[in-house]
Formats: C-alpha cells, sequence, structure tokens
C-alpha cells in the first residue's frame, strides 16, 4: 500500500462545495481522504508526508480542446526552455544542426518572446546554413525562423502580412526572421511530417511540457487518431510511464468503423479512451467563415455553413445510435443555433442513447440560445486566450454584434456545463493564461479599457472550475477526475501562490512547482 499525505498549503478541492481544506490523502493512487490534517495524521499513521511551504494545491488541469501532435512538434528537436542566452541557443543549435541532412527542418520550441527578438535570421543561418530553422516562443505568439525557412515559405520584403499576423523587418523592410500571430502559420505548414520513432519522441515530449503546466488529463481534438496519433500514443504508454488521461475526439469515418464494430465512446483504459464523434459545421472567425445570421460588415457574406441541418442531425443519430457521441464545432452565431436545434431534436427521440452533447467553441451565442445549453444539456468547450486575439477582429467585422461573442459568464450563470481548452498550439497551453483571459476579457500587457464586454467576465473561482471539474464534465470524465474527492484519481497541482488570494494580475507570475498523477510526483520544479 503507498499512502501520502499532502498538507502545509490550502487544498481546494473544487467540488461542488469548491470548499478549502487542511490535507489530502491518496492511497494507491486514489484520493482517500480529504479534511484536516489532525485526522489525516491519526488515520494514516504509516503515511508518508509531503509538505508544500507556499502557493497552494488544486486538482490537475484539464485541457478539454487541443492537438497534441501539432503541439508536441514544436519542441520536437530541441526544448529551449532552460537555456538562458542567446550564445547557449546559438550553440546548442549548431551541434543539433551538425547531426542533421542537409535540408532537413530543425524544430524547436521553448524560448521566451523576449529571447527570440534578440536574434534575427543571419544569426540562425550562421549556424545553420543549409537546414530550415523554426523556433517557437514559449506562449507560442512568436517564432524566430532563418533564411531557409523563410525561403520555404515565399516570405521576403514583397510578402503581404496574412490577417492577425506580423512579419517583423528592418529599417530596409528586409525579414528579420521574427514571426507573430498568424504569421507563424506560414512557415509551420511547410514543416513536414516526420518517421514515426521522432513523433513518438515529441509526443512524450509534449505531455512532459503538459506536466509542467499542471495539465495531469487532456481532449485530443485531432481527426487521425486512429491512422496516426492513436497508434503513437499506444506505443508510448505501454512503454513509458506516463499516466496522464487522454481522451481522443473521432473523426466522422473513424466513429462509423468504430460504431460498426460496436466499439463505444469511452473504450479503453483510465489513460487513453475514445471519446467522440468531432463535426466542424462552420468556418472561423478570422477567415470571416463563421455561420452568421447577419452579414459580415466587410461584405454581404454570412460565412460558410459546411453540413446542411438536416445532414448534420442525421450524422449525429447515427453516432448516438451506436453509442458514440458527438462535439460540434460552431464559430457564428447561426452555426450554434443549427447545432443547439439538432441536439434538441436528438434528445426528444426516445431510441436514441442519452450520452454527453458537445460544442466545441460555442464562439458567437444569441441570447435566445443562452439558456439551451442547460435546458438540452448540451455542454460547451470555450478558449478564453482567443478573446484578446479575436477581440479588434470582432468589433471590426461585426460591430454591436461583437457582444455575442465568448458569452462564458452568460453560460455558467445560465447554469450550462462549461470547460476550457487551449487549442494549442493554436493558443497558449498555459492555464493561468487561459484563466486570466477568462476573468479579465483582455491580455496581460491590455489596459482596463481593453476588456472585452467584461460583463461576460468569470469570477475566479469559476474559472479554475472550469479548467478542472469543468473540463472533466465535457470530457465525460466528471466521476473519476477533476476535483479533490474521495475515491477520485489522485491528480494534483502545487502552484506556486494561493490562487485565489492573490490580484489577477499575478496570474503572469505563477507557476507550477509539482504535477501529481494517482499520487505520484510525475513533474517538479527545478531549483
Amino acid at each position: 500500500m503507498i499512502a501520502r499525505i499532502f498538507f502545509g498549503v490550502p487544498v481546494y478541492t473544487m467540488d461542488e462545495t469548491r470548499s478549502k481544506k487542511e490535507a489530502c490523502v491518496s492511497v494507491n493512487g486514489r484520493i482517500d481522504y480529504v479534511g484536516e490534517l489532525k485526522t489525516a495524521a491519526q488515520l494514516y499513521p504509516y503515511a508518508e508526508q509531503i509538505k508544500y511551504d507556499k502557493g497552494c494545491i488544486l486538482p490537475g488541469f484539464i485541457d478539454a480542446h487541443l492537438h497534441l501532435k501539432e503541439f508536441s512538434m514544436l519542441y520536437r528537436d530541441i526544448d529551449f526552455s532552460l537555456v538562458g542566452s542567446r550564445e547557449e541557443i546559438l550553440e546548442i543549435l549548431k551541434e543539433t544542426v551538425s547531426g542533421y541532412k542537409e535540408e532537413e527542418w530543425v524544430a524547436a520550441g521553448g524560448c521566451s518572446s523576449a529571447q527570440l527578438e534578440q536574434l534575427t535570421a543571419k544569426e540562425i543561418d550562421s549556424v545553420s546554413p543549409q537546414n530550415p530553422v523554426i523556433i517557437y516562443s514559449l506562449d507560442l505568439g512568436t517564432a524566430l525562423v532563418n533564411s531557409k525557412a523563410m525561403e520555404s515559405a515565399g516570405i521576403d520584403k514583397h510578402r503581404s502580412e496574412p490577417l492577425r499576423g506580423r512579419i517583423e523587418t528592418d529599417s530596409y523592410n528586409i525579414p528579420t526572421g521574427v514571426l507573430r500571430g498568424r504569421a507563424i502559420d506560414l512557415v509551420r505548414k511547410k514543416v513536414p511530417d516526420v518517421g514515426t520513432r521522432k513523433t513518438e519522441s515529441a509526443l512524450e515530449n509534449g505531455i512532459e511540457k503538459l506536466y509542467a503546466h499542471g495539465i495531469t488529463a487532456f481532449c485530443d481534438c485531432s481527426q487521425d487518431v486512429l491512422s496516426l496519433s492513436l497508434k503513437n500514443l499506444l506505443r508510448i504508454y505501454m512503454t513509458k510511464d506516463l499516466r496522464s488521461k487522454a481522451l481522443l475526439l473521432l473523426g466522422e469515418l473513424e466513429a462509423q468503423n468504430l460504431g460498426r464494430f460496436g466499439i463505444p465512446s469511452g473504450f479503453g483504459n483510465r489513460y487513453i479512451r475514445f471519446g467522440g464523434l468531432k463535426v466542424i459545421l462552420d468556418g472561423s472567425l478570422m477567415t470571416l467563415t463563421g455561420y452568421m445570421s447577419e452579414p459580415y460588415r466587410s461584405s454581404d457574406s454570412y460565412g460558410i455553413l459546411l453540413i446542411e441541418e438536416e445532414e448534420l442531425l442525421s450524422i449525429l443519430k447515427q453516432a448516438y445510435t451506436h453509442n458514440i457521441w458527438a462535439s460540434v464545432q460552431a464559430t457564428g452565431d447561426r452555426a450554434n443555433t443549427i447545432a443547439l436545434d439538432c441536439f434538441e431534436k436528438l434528445s426528444k427521440e426516445k431510441k436514441v442513447p442519452r450520452l454527453l452533447k458537445r460544442i466545441e467553441c460555442a464562439q458567437s451565442l444569441q441570447d435566445d440560445d443562452m439558456e439551451r445549453f442547460a435546458e438540452i444539456g448540451v455542454a460547451a468547450v470555450g478558449s478564453p486566450v482567443r478573446i484578446p486575439m479575436d477581440r479588434q477582429m470582432a468589433i471590426t467585422h461585426l460591430g454591436t454584434n461583437a457582444r455575442l461573442m465568448y458569452r462564458y459568464g452568460g453560460l455558467v450563470r445560465s447554469g450550462a456545463v462549461f470547460g476550457i481548452g487551449s487549442d494549442a498550439p493554436m493558443g497558449s497551453i498555459d492555464p493561468f493564461h487561459a484563466i486570466y483571459c477568462a476573468v479579465e476579457r483582455k491580455d496581460y500587457d491590455d489596459g482596463p479599457e481593453a476588456r472585452f464586454y467584461p460583463k461576460e467576465r468569470l469570477p475566479m473561482k469559476d474559472a479554475v472550475y472550469a479548467y478542472t471539474m469543468g473540463s472533466a464534465a465535457v470530457c465525460g470524465m466528471d466521476s473519476e477526475i477533476g476535483s479533490i474527492e474521495t475515491g477520485k484519481s489522485a491528480d494534483m497541482v502545487h502552484v506556486s501562490r494561493d490562487i485565489f488570494t492573490i490580484e489577477t494580475d499575478s496570474l503572469r507570475e505563477m507557476e507550477t512547482l509539482h504535477t501529481v498523477v494517482e499520487g505520484d510526483v510525475v513533474w517538479e520544479k527545478k531549483q
């Protein structure tokens, strides 16, 4: 029997009562007691005592929407997280490239934006003249590329900047190699896939990165899970001691194949399991293709509806009949109405199993739809880090209808089940950044006037709940993880400050100190 008592700092359970306790006890990987330290010591005199001296303990964070392979590939060749100087970056890069074939890509990550801004494409060229290089910042908002990489992506002084992207240039209008926002995608899309061994190594490192951010479970929204991601994940989970919980969403063909063999959502073990069918209903705000009820101000377009309502209902009905639940990705307000209409019709059919219903993004919602999530029993997954990214686009192209965007406060107040996803690598993987954006409706460096419709702000307690118990619920895993309760997996994160007593701006300095999975410390910040 392996028993451990965790104490010394407040333990926030994030259960229905959202209570604060003195200690919690794990026995063989499960929470066995939560309460007073004195009682814990009396009940478990044989337990190892783990005392923390600052911060607080929370349930492990659960990222309800990310793309694991794409995120992991950011660090596939080099991880610069612990590298301090530009000289070290160049030295490590030179050593790495020496073992690569000419023209072979090098992808790295972990630098701060400030570190990348101190370097230029020419300096990277000096140590890697023949190999394209891309280095991503830790927050994924900036990347540094060399001349070979820019050549591959067609980036030169004549290249126009993409919407919501920036190509930094010098005084002669020559690109420096620093890319921001959507400009990063110009190069990222050119990075080729790699072999199985390197992919698996990248996935393993990616999960380690999740641990470093206190994330102990995630929902992988990639659409190729059966053909690639699942095979890679199964192999590394079988050969490595990885115990984070992975839920894999399915494409339509994959769901059909599983349904044909009678394999339902939830099939798997406590580490890897099949989730539901993911259906993409419309486009995005960034490309003005989210399907709206009114045309965008800059055009006569209402956006794009990828699947008609009748067809969507048929797809959903087929999945649920085979015991596979579904998540519909809907951006525009009209698309969300259609998704809710289909789920409502489905819920009234007696022979259709009562399974999880989920809407991905839920980005723009009409007033009449706000209460329907709770009424129909549809869970919503949001990405608060996108609020400051999309704010100006929404105001420019939606006008007064920008108020319909990111209505997280209203959803939670209505009683809807709401979880948070990072959408990594398109958004920052850092849970504290997402929580800040959900609470403040702006980014760290924005002034208070930049808050985007502040009435939709989430209180801190609700934002943290959404990234723990809420995300567990939208993944259908709330009976096992998401809170520090007796019988649940002992998945926890010890953070550097008490999240419920600090000023919101202090989230910027918040650090993960220890990540605990099934009672074992699987990641610890190096001192």
